[in-house]
């Protein structure tokens, strides 16, 4: 990718270097930036991550919120993020209801968001770390 940035540069005594009268000089400068492997492979393990990311807050707010399980988008977000929560599922045990009874405080899926978080963290410096090395 190719990326021009200019700088205007302004003298006070209206002379160039050369003797020459100047009041204002433009230089243009290009530079090419390719992205590293391992800055491509990080962006790539935080995408991932933020999409399931994404996944988990939609259903921490569906499940808070009392959302109809048998929904069809209630259905596919809790089918897609439940092989991330389950692990977590048993490691609090707290009545988390909310409201009426329908909704509910899924603290496994705060606890998922993090762990999984620090998990893509981690990978993502040891890509780093690996480039540098």
């Amino acid at each position: 990718m190719v990326q021009e940035s200019q700088v205007n540069v302004t003298r006070e005594n209206g002379l160039d270097d050369d003797g020459t009268i100047v009041q204002s000089q433009r230089v243009v400068r290009r530079e090419e930036h390719t992205a590293s492997p391992s800055g491509v492979a990080a962006n790539v393990i935080w995408l991932v991550y933020g999409i399931v990311a994404g996944l988990h807050v939609i259903r921490f707010l569906l499940s808070l919120l009392g959302a109809n399980s048998a929904n069809a988008f209630a259905n596919f977000v809790y089918t897609v993020t439940n092989p991330f929560v389950s692990p977590f599922r048993s490691l609090f045990s707290v009545d988390t209801t909310v409201g009426n009874g329908t909704g509910r405080f899924e603290i496994e899926t705060l606890v998922a968001l993090l762990v999984y978080g620090l998990i893509a963290w981690v990978l993502a410096r040891m890509v780093r770390i690996k480039k540098e090395a």
